[in-house]
């Protein structure tokens, strides 16, 4: 079939361009992770809808928090415009973004605790929506990670499980993808990929059951699949599913006021 097709051999040219980046920077590691990261966004901006913004930076809080410098940020660019947007280093303010993405080259355990960190950092910051011209469908933002190697399925299964086992579900990253390999998912959207939408009628049913239905549906709080060549679509496919059902975003750009300058201070 000419789509599962495409994307295998896209999956196996990212392979190469990050094999060809590593070995051409090889003495500079922050410029060949900075490279990996472009070919990532340059695959994202060519591959979902063109209403997502795509860039880099931080993302920051009406409560000053900010996230680690963020490889890849997918934002609602209709809505909002990040600050620098001049510059190659942006910031975004936290109730624009739909998801962050974490590029490793190499996700071994010490590089998935990395990643970890990030994320529960990330997904702590507040956020406080504008409802014009209409409140989020889903208020939640993604963190993603974008690995170009990773140990054989089993084995990342067994060291996700020991790390996630200490991560409230909320602060858990939502997907993981290794292009030629596996897709996981947990967190938000593992959980809304089990009982719904808030509101949806399965979850309501789910939710009069008590609380025990609800906490038999989620299980594990995460899963990891082996798709091998096709990884790379089927991550596509969740993500984007995911975009087009969160609904615009927008900040309460008044929320970021110091307090006593709401209302303004009248002379």
């Amino acid at each position: 079939m000419a789509l599962p097709t495409y994307f295998a051999g896209l999956s196996n040219e990212l392979h190469h361009q990050a094999q060809r980046i590593r070995n051409s920077f090889r003495s500079h590691r922050p410029t060949s992770g900075s490279n990996r990261e472009a070919v990532i966004r340059k695959f994202l901006a060519h591959h979902i809808p063109s209403r997502f913004g795509i860039g880099e930076g931080i993302v920051i809080s009406r409560a000053d928090q900010v996230s680690n410098q963020a490889d890849v940020v997918i934002y609602d660019k209709q809505f909002n415009e990040p600050l620098n947007s001049d510059l190659p280093a942006k910031l975004f303010l936290a109730e624009s973004v739909f998801a962050l993405i974490e590029v490793k080259t190499e996700l071994t355990p010490s590089q998935l605790d990395d990643s970890l960190s990030k994320c529960i950092k990330f997904k702590r910051l507040e956020r406080r929506f504008d409802g014009s011209p209409v409140m989020p469908a889903i208020a939640d933002s993604l963190f993603v990670i974008f690995a170009f190697e990773a140990a054989a399925p089993q084995t990342f299964k067994s060291t996700l499980a020991a790390r996630l086992s200490e991560i409230p579900w909320d602060a858990r990253p939502d997907l993981i993808v290794v292009p030629g390999s596996l897709v996981a998912k947990s967190g938000h959207y593992y959980k809304i990929a089990k009982i719904g939408q808030p509101n949806s009628p399965h979850r309501r049913a789910l939710e009069q059951q008590g609380q025990d239905a609800t906490t038999k549906a989620i299980g594990d709080g995460f899963d990891v699949f082996e798709f091998k060549q096709h990884s790379l679509l089927v991550f596509l496919i969740w993500f984007t599913s995911w975009l087009q059902r969160a609904g615009n975003r927008a900040a309460d750009l008044v929320s970021y006021l110091p307090e006593e300058y709401v209302w303004g201070k009248k002379v």
